[in-house]
């Protein structure tokens, strides 16, 4: 897989969507994450990343050069578009969160689950 199709992905699982009316402001979600993405469709590596979240809004994934953008909303819901190659949502909670991706122009898609570190 190449290192555009991981950091696509990465940032997929990463949770979160680029709306500015979207994130909640309590910070509740704030802090380090581990992202891990399961392909149920298609030919896309599974891979685990360390995500930062700030202010409920994706800032970056530790282990790619990647640009990221999303955020996750005062209930837990998040959604993210990353290069117009990867859309993702899904629900996060306290400690955990889980959902689904895709990348079509990859015929890849599939789930993604999240533990804060």
């Amino acid at each position: 897989m190449s290192r555009t199709r991981n950091g696509a992905f990465a940032l997929a699982l990463a949770m979160v969507a680029a709306s500015p009316s979207f994130a909640g402001n309590d910070g509740k979600f704030d802090g380090t994450w581990s992202v891990s993405v399961v392909t149920e469709k298609g030919d896309c590596n599974p891979q685990t990343w360390t995500v930062i979240v700030a202010g409920n809004r994706l800032q970056r994934v530790r282990e790619l050069p990647v640009s990221a953008s999303g955020s996750i909303d005062a209930q837990g819901q998040a959604r993210f578009n990353v290069a117009s190659m990867v859309n993702a949502d899904g629900m996060m909670h306290d400690r955990t969160g889980s959902g689904r991706w895709d990348a079509p122009s990859q015929s890849c898609s599939g789930r993604w689950r999240a533990a804060r570190l």
